[in-house]
């Protein structure tokens, strides 16, 4: 989670920003006169956004002093070494407000929209969240919606409470584990240095609960859903090209058949490899090399419970972490316990495959685990990869941060990796994709006339970006603090992890108030966020300033007004 000197933009307020407002639309401010614009986004510079096009975790010029991982930071100190919580950054998230439960049945937009969207990976979230709104969406995907390969998927609470909201809380609960605890083990020694626990009233006070569960059976849960509230879905069509016509002023997609497709937007939700991205963008995709990868699979239980060391996890609600030398591995259990799956991030020169097959991002690339050298990981290690013939293999290509989601037209917009591309395999990849069809959603829910449409576009940016980039930025301490090489800083974070095996809760003790506060604010930032409450924190103030409680026949004569 990010450290304690970082602030997310909750949705209480918008930041201070400059006095030019450029809504990346192509439309003019049509605020009516003597009303107050709401304040235009500020944008990070691409070179400032996360250090996303490099990852260098070991670099010995690297600050390594502050780390914030999995719920908490650790701090370097010239003292003893110790694991601290960070400070809440969201005012709202350290004193949780009641739910309100009149989000996942709002009033649908007076005015409704037609909707393209590229991709149903997050497209089903994205579709459904419109449909709710009163759009009408129809997703095109390029593959057969049937997942040859897949693994495993962590929901952290600030996901699971969306999709509660939703009305899937039965179907979580049936087909994920609830997980609590976090394991720090050393790849090279298997020796366990830390325990991270989550306290039951402080997972309480997210809203939501942290689950396990295979990227299938929420993949079917968000389909179902999607085509619940009239989504058209079809599979296996390719979109060859997206483009704005200006005489009709709408955009069109172009289908692999050669048929062309009208709507009002158009949205890419085509993940990584967007072909929307180039058209949003007008620059070609250009991605840096990590020299990282990540390599997933799933073991049937079965297979693990005489095993000495890996039967113990086997059925357990626990996440173990290996820290190692430049890379790490995770397990935990999915489908109630009857699988397990592996996440390991491997550096590419330590898999013997060929230069070509190296650079691919796509998690339809299988490899044979016996091409991943494991150099002097514990022969536990060696044993899992070896109880599988092969595994995905994902390659990690960090990318500049986009400016701007929304084209030059107003008409065609980016939404979850599309815009924001996030290391593979982590716990805000899917979570933060989902946040960005909540917010979508909602703000989209109050459209009454075109005009608004700049400017809840422009919202919904404003409400994502801040809070993408500090996921990003934990992701990646994350990454560092479990990959660091021996030496001073690795034997500083293993005190500091060494002394939570003496917490209260390894103790049988009980926590304090003082304690679950401090666990608290050390997950509110990440855990505690809502995605919909903020979205409509966002109304709530900037409404009224975009047309909200206005009819068109006020707004028409508004226009005329300024006409004369």
């Amino acid at each position: 989670m990010p450290g304690p000197n970082t602030h997310v933009h909750s949705g209480n307020s918008l930041p201070s920003l400059p006095e030019e407002h450029n809504t990346g639309s192509g439309t003019e401010n049509t605020t009516p006169p003597g009303a107050r614009s709401p304040p235009p986004r500020r944008r990070t510079s691409r070179a400032a956004h996360l250090g996303l096009a490099s990852l260098s975790l070991n670099d010995p010029n690297h600050n390594h002093t502050s780390y914030n991982t999995y719920g908490g930071s650790y701090r370097l100190s010239s003292k003893s070494p110790r694991f601290n919580m960070p400070a809440a950054h969201d005012a709202r998230a350290r004193t949780p407000r009641p739910r309100n439960k009149s989000f996942g049945m709002r009033n649908p937009a007076e005015l409704a929209l037609d909707f393209i969207i590229v991709g149903a990976g997050n497209g089903l979230a994205t579709g459904f969240a419109l449909a709710q709104a009163g759009h009408r969406v129809q997703i095109f995907d390029r593959n057969d919606g049937i997942h040859q390969r897949s693994t495993g998927v962590r929901v952290p609470p600030n996901l699971s409470k969306i999709l509660a909201e939703w009305g899937l809380q039965d179907e979580l609960l049936s087909k994920a584990t609830k997980c609590r605890k976090s394991v720090f083990l050393s790849l090279e020694t298997n020796e366990r240095v830390g325990v991270l626990e989550w306290q039951e009233d402080v997972i309480k006070e997210t809203g939501g609960d942290f689950f396990l569960m295979h990227y299938d059976d929420l993949y079917s849960m968000l389909y179902n859903l999607a085509a619940s509230k009239g989504v058209k879905i079809t599979f296996n069509t390719t979109i060859t090209s997206v483009q704005f016509d200006a005489s009709k002023q709408r955009p069109f997609v172009t289908l692999g058949s050669g048929s062309v497709v009208y709507a009002d937007m158009v949205i890419g939700a085509d993940g990584l490899k967007s072909i929307v991205r180039e058209v949003v963008t007008g620059e070609q995709d250009a991605p840096n090399d990590s020299g990282m990868c990540y390599v997933s699979f799933v073991v049937p239980a079965e297979k693990l419970k005489a095993d000495p060391d890996w039967g113990k996890w086997v059925g357990v609600s626990e996440w173990p972490i290996w820290m190692g030398t430049g890379r790490n591995v995770l397990g935990y259990p999915i489908r109630n316990g009857q699988e397990y799956c592996i996440h390991a991030f491997h550096p590419d020169s330590l898999i013997k495959i060929s230069p070509v097959e190296r650079t691919s991002e796509s998690w339809t690339d299988i490899i044979p685990t016996d091409a991943i050298l494991h150099e002097d990981s514990h022969p536990s290690i060696h044993r899992i990869f070896s109880s599988v013939p092969d595994a995905i293999r994902v390659k990690y290509n960090p990318r500049e941060a986009i400016d701007d989601w929304v084209d030059e037209s107003g008409t065609i917009m980016l939404i979850g990796e599309a815009a924001h591309p996030l290391m593979p395999c982590t716990i805000h990849n899917l979570a933060l994709a989902v946040e960005d069809a909540a917010v979508l959603g909602v703000l989209l829910s109050h459209l009454h006339s075109r005009r608004q449409l700049p400017q809840l576009l422009e919202a919904f940016q404003d409400l994502r970006f801040s809070r993408i980039q500090q996921a990003h930025q934990s992701e990646l301490n994350n990454a560092g603090f479990t990959t660091l090489p021996p030496g001073e800083h690795r034997d500083a974070r293993d005190a500091g992890l060494r002394q939570s095996l003496l917490a209260p809760s390894a103790e049988g003790t009980e926590w304090n108030d003082d304690r679950l506060r401090e666990q608290w604010e050390g997950i509110s930032f990440a855990f505690g966020y809502d995605a919909l409450e903020a979205a409509e924190d966002w109304w709530l103030k900037w409404g009224a300033l975009v047309g909200g409680g206005q009819t068109e026949a006020v707004e028409v004569a508004i226009e005329k007004i300024q006409l004369t």
